[in-house]
């Protein structure tokens, strides 16, 4: 199967995208059932993945259409026709510009969505700062390519109507732009949690576990890359082809986004799914809550107190299970906020444990197995 042109695609095209629309909108559903498992309300980052999979089928269905309407105007008995070339011909100039504005209306929400999740889970001061700066660039990302791809021609109807006389600029160079603009940004979001996740008070596994799981947007990246490059290849002879192949890894992009901004949060579905099953009662792992005496309310409390220090941590979390730490760490001291001399260590700790507990909380990745 040829898919380097819209007539030659074929349906092949459409049942590949069929499948990933479904897949992202399983993704989509799963979420909330996640969340609806660890009964915590839907919040903005789950209504902005849900814009951004409705704008990814959008341009789905564009580009379905566009293949269907191609395939039928090059029909043998059209393919002599000179004014049925030319109507599939301005389909074509009208889809490339269409297809990219929904294009990044999906992948801006997307990517909002995970920053927004971002946010909730990671709740250091410069992490924060970061994420709202990030959140910041990619609204200005969104706003500029949309005004870019109206305004480079003049009038705007000289994009697909070149015998009303006009000007464009130089769309090949805007192209490029926006795709290695969007793969910084892209990229920039697969690393931002790792510093912090790598910094979190629990095993190594684990980060490990949550690296992999917050990590799958690099094969993204890939998808960004080869877009890329095929846009240095456009000239002349070869544009509309070109621009077909875009869209089609345009479309990959923006389904696979929904996919990846989804993986974190299902894990809380996969436990029950898993623990349903009849090799549940050999599992180890415990399900539900994190197992600790101390309440998450608490330790969210002490890690915004004060600062942290240098000093030697619990490298598990089953080192904060025992009676001891539980009644220092809810002492008067800790508790009124006088944390001086020895407590100023500890405090450290508690603060980096707190957010590896809320980390863990939030993503539900393997929980603790604390043996009594």
């Amino acid at each position: 199967m040829d898919y380097s042109t819209p007539e030659t695609a074929g349906f092949g095209t459409i049942i590949l995208l069929s499948v990933l629309s479904l897949i992202a909108t399983l993704a989509v559903i799963l979420r909330f059932w996640a969340r609806r498992i660890q009964k915590i309300g839907f919040e903005l980052n789950d209504y902005l993945i849900v814009l951004g999979l409705v704008f990814s089928i959008a341009d789905f269905s564009v580009t379905s259409f566009g293949i269907v309407f191609f395939r039928s105007a090059m029909s043998e008995s059209q393919a002599d026709n000179p004014e049925t070339i030319l109507k599939a011909k301005t389909m074509d100039l009208k889809l490339i510009f269409i297809c990219p504005l929904i294009w990044v209306i999906s992948v801006s929400f997307t990517r909002a969505s995970i920053i927004s999740l971002y946010i909730r889970i990671f709740r250091t001061r410069k992490f924060l700062i970061a994420c709202y700066v990030i959140l910041a660039i990619n609204a200005f990302f969104f706003i500029g390519t949309v005004l870019a791809d109206c305004l480079i021609c003049r009038p705007i109807t000289f994009r697909w109507s070149y015998g009303t006389g006009g000007i464009c600029g130089d769309q090949q160079s805007l192209d490029y732009f926006i795709g290695v603009f969007n793969l910084l940004m892209d990229i920039t979001v697969v690393v931002m949690p790792m510093p912090v996740l790598w910094g979190l008070q629990m095993a190594v596994g684990k980060k490990a576990v949550l690296s992999v799981m917050f990590g799958m947007g690099i094969g993204i990246c890939v998808v960004t890359f080869c877009r890329i490059y095929i846009t240095t290849t456009i000239n002349g002879s070869n544009r509309e082809a070109v621009y077909f192949k875009i869209g089609l890894l345009a479309n990959l992009e923006a389904l696979f986004g929904v996919i990846n901004a989804c993986l974190p949060t299902m894990r809380p579905v996969f436990n029950k799914l898993r623990s349903a099953s009849i090799w549940s009662g050999k599992s180890t792992t415990m399900f539900g809550s994190i197992p600790i005496a101390m309440r998450i309310s608490q330790m969210w409390t002490l890690s915004r107190r004060g600062s942290s220090a240098n000093g030697s941590s619990p490298t598990d979390l089953r080192d904060l299970a025992n009676d001891n730490e539980y009644e220092r760490l809810n002492s008067p001291q800790w508790m009124a906020g006088g944390v001086t001399g020895r407590n100023q260590d500890s405090l450290g700790e508690a603060k980096k444990t707190a957010m590896a507990i809320h980390v863990l909380e939030d993503v539900d990745v393997e929980r603790a197995n604390i043996q009594d």
